[in-house]
């Protein structure tokens, strides 16, 4: 499965750890830059910074959406 991550602190990194050997981590995004460029080169996949650039670039199967509540709706229904 292709995967994007949205939001790459402590939880999107815990997400990152769990994916299966045959998912595909394609691309992550966060709002700091440094954070989603270290989150990257971690685990070698693509870094944006605006999620709504991020969907529109990245054909994916799933989004794993890994930031605080008050954010995630917006994110979700995008």
């Amino acid at each position: 499965m292709n995967i994007v991550i949205v939001g790459c602190g402590l939880i999107g990194r815990k997400r990152a750890l769990a994916l299966d050997k045959e998912d595909n981590l394609l691309s992550c995004c966060d709002i700091n830059n440094d954070i989603a460029k270290a989150f990257a080169n971690d685990f070698n996949c693509s870094s944006f910074v605006d999620y709504r650039e991020l969907l529109r670039e990245v054909d994916c199967d799933s989004v794993i959406v890994s930031v605080i509540n008050k954010f995630a709706k917006e994110i979700i229904i995008a």
